[in-house]
């Protein structure tokens, strides 16, 4: 038996090995150097958004309106939308037709609460996919202004949007937020009408994208208003945008501000600058021109700084007041002084080489699926603490964005990740699920998809948007572009280039990375050709689950570093699944995805993630580990798991019950410090990235 499982695996990897070439023959380019096309800063456009620069700063348009910068809190009035808004679904997609874009009688409607995951596993609509409208009758609480801006912070994962019967525009992504401005259409007096059209099926343009035509995504297809909804009243003219960057000579903050107004008056700008300890620091007052668009900079001394780093997360706080004819508004922003490089094969913050002991992480909760609230992420980023973690792989999208501003707080270093997940990938899905030759993805295989205009215009956009939510971080210590996506030649590594820049283009400041796929099979292996377009190498494997034995990584490891040994290597992915309370004794299961059956127990998880944390901090040029995952997550993918329909290599459960996983990796973390000790030959005089 044993043999003929074996004469089987090996014809099955022939044949794979024999379809694959003959997919990647029929995925020429089909639009050679189609990146190179694409700007990656000023003048990059798409349907939807375009990037302007002036005087050298570039920012994003959309909608009419400079794409805002995130900031930690302001004066502007608000008015939240979120509470009890109408549910309809569409099934026939003929919602339009019949006029809902006005609205509808609340007998007609489903109440549901905004924010919220409609389709998470607990209610009443579970796995819903397809179109459903949203509702809500409002009041105007806000006093009049310059203007009015809707936000949504975040629908998915499509939508078009109308206020009393008006359409305000359309919307492709469902991870950043999005805004409109509504001064003109919004009624005093009297009643608003809100309406939200919203699509959760994916496409072969969006992000995450469809890959195949019998497709599962990897983790569950959400759908919803599942982020708050608000209107903000700004003056006539306001700041629209700030990027913060620390500098090294002298010691300080370099600041740029865009303001944005009719341009029919001046107006005055100050800046205040209070350290850690809330002492004021640096100021500085200037005029600012009657333009439509405004640039300001300026260069905030602090004398001997105080760093941002895990264990001791001292932030400035910035607070900027434009005073005009048409209002008067302040922000406020909180950032760190802390410096962050690949330099050669180490991954240094503030001059030191850095051991990232981390953890990768979903939005996930058994309730209320993708939304978050605060007592959420106060539980979850406390037992990340709990780790002895100093990091978190934020995946695969972008997260609510009060997390990365609580991790901030916490000391907790965040890499961040746009959805262009698995793009060009579907035939690897295909081979594991192993559907015939008809399920092969002929029409999205590799380049086919990774070169998709729209596609990639969607990915440009995602990235900028995020860079502009969390620009001012300090806690965000790289970007990542993409997971698992095709990467087996040159073609494939070019795109991932043009991404490095577009990200560079609105923040010079940190390294970018792309986490890429380990096949098992060496002649696929040998051709990943993304890390070296990129700062940092990334690498997802899973030894000892999907593949091989869970010793093979250190030599996995040893043969990308041979190929990369200028740059740090992440270990981005690894793990096993594990069911809380199973042990060996129980034998093994024949789960979803795997090829050969296994335990499912929580002591084999708890010893391959101790081996791969070992092989790790055993290689100087690995500059951290990002095992899979925190939790256990909802995944149709996995109908045949122990916990049915869930991904279980969560080292806790869905309900946050920690398993041997969480218990090994907080004993391997507590052992091992946040920074490799070098040779002082080896440590650089000075540190030339994350700053100016």
């Amino acid at each position: 038996m044993a043999r003929r499982v074996s004469l089987l695996a090996g014809a099955s990897a022939v044949f794979a090995i024999a379809l694959a070439a003959f997919g990647w023959a029929l995925s020429r380019d089909p639009a050679p150097g189609l990146e190179r096309e694409l700007p990656a800063g000023c003048g990059a456009h798409g349907v939807d958004f375009q990037v302007r620069c002036l005087e050298g700063l570039p920012f994003l348009i959309e909608n009419g309106l400079p794409y805002p910068s995130g900031t930690d809190s302001t004066d502007h009035p608000r008015q939240s939308l979120d509470g009890s808004w109408s549910l309809r679904f569409d099934p026939e997609d003929a919602g339009r037709d019949r006029g809902w874009q006005a609205g509808w009688p609340d007998s007609l409607g489903e109440t549901i609460a905004v924010p919220s995951t409609y389709n998470a596993p607990a209610g009443r609509h579970r796995g819903h996919q397809g179109v459903a409208w949203f509702a809500r009758r409002f009041g105007a609480d806000l006093a009049p202004a310059g203007r009015i801006r809707l936000c949504f912070q975040g629908v998915l994962l499509r939508c078009s949007v109308w206020l009393n019967g008006e359409p305000l525009g359309d919307r492709e992504g469902g991870y950043t937020p999005f805004f409109f401005d509504v001064g003109p259409l919004l009624k005093r007096e009297g009643e608003n009408i809100l309406v939200v059209r919203a699509d959760n099926r994916l496409t072969y343009a969006s992000l995450p994208p469809r890959v195949r035509p019998r497709h599962n995504p990897v983790w569950g297809v959400y759908g919803g208003i599942y982020r708050s909804v608000y209107l903000e009243a700004l003056p006539q003219t306001y700041l629209a945008n700030a990027r913060v960057l620390p500098v090294k000579n002298p010691p300080g903050f370099s600041v740029e501000f865009l303001a944005h107004g009719s341009g029919s008056a001046a107006c005055s700008l100050s800046l205040s600058l209070a350290d850690p300890s809330g002492r004021s620091v640096a100021t500085k007052s200037w005029p600012l021109p009657a333009r439509d668009f405004a640039v300001a900079r300026a260069r905030l001394a602090i004398g001997v700084p105080s760093e941002w780093a895990p264990g001791h997360p001292g932030l400035y706080t910035l607070r900027a007041t434009l005073q005009g004819p048409g209002g008067k508004e302040t922000v406020w922003i909180r950032t760190g002084y802390r410096f962050i490089e690949a330099d050669g094969p180490a991954l240094r913050l503030n001059g030191r080489a850095l051991f990232l002991k981390g953890i990768s992480k979903m939005e996930d909760d058994p309730q209320l699926g993708q939304t978050q609230d605060d007592s959420i992420l106060r539980r979850d980023l406390a037992l990340v603490k709990g780790l002895h973690a100093n990091y978190i792989r934020l995946a695969h999208y972008p997260h609510d964005p009060r997390e990365p501003r609580m991790a901030r707080d916490l000391g907790l270093m965040l890499e961040e990740e746009i959805p262009f997940f698995h793009v060009g990938q579907g035939w690897s899905q295909w081979l594991v699920d192993f559907q015939g030759l008809a399920g092969f993805p002929f029409g999205s295989f590799g380049l086919k998809q990774l070169h998709r205009r729209d596609l990639l215009l969607d990915a440009q956009r995602s990235l900028l948007e995020l860079i502009e939510r969390d620009g001012a971080n300090p806690a965000v210590i790289l970007w990542s572009i993409g997971n698992e996506s095709y990467s087996l030649n040159a073609s494939a590594g070019k795109a991932y280039a043009w991404l490095r820049e577009a990200a560079l283009a609105f923040d010079p400041g940190r390294p970018v990375t792309m986490a890429e796929m380990t096949y098992y099979l060496p002649w696929l292996d040998a051709r990943r050709a993304t890390a070296r377009f990129l700062d940092v190498a990334s690498l997802n494997m899973y030894y000892g689950w999907y593949f091989g034995a869970a010793s093979g990584a250190a030599a996995h490891l040893d043969r990308y570093h041979g190929r990369y040994p200028g740059k740090p290597v992440l270990l981005s992915e690894f793990g096993a699944e594990a069911a809380l309370g199973r042990t060996d004794s129980d034998g093994t299961r024949k789960g979803d995805r795997v090829f050969f059956p296994r335990t499912y127990s929580e002591a084999y998880q708890a010893s391959l993630l101790r081996e791969h944390v070992a092989a790790a901090w055993a290689r100087p040029w690995v500059a951290g580990v990002s095992p899979w995952c925190f939790a256990d997550f909802y995944c149709p993918w996995f109908p045949h798991n122990p916990v049915p329909e869930y991904n279980t290599k969560g080292v806790l459960t869905r309900e946050r019950v920690p398993k041997l996983g969480y218990a090994a990796l907080r004993e391997a973390y507590a052992a091992l410090p946040d920074y490799r000790q070098e040779a002082a030959a080896q440590r650089p005089q000075t540190v030339s990235a994350g700053g100016r």
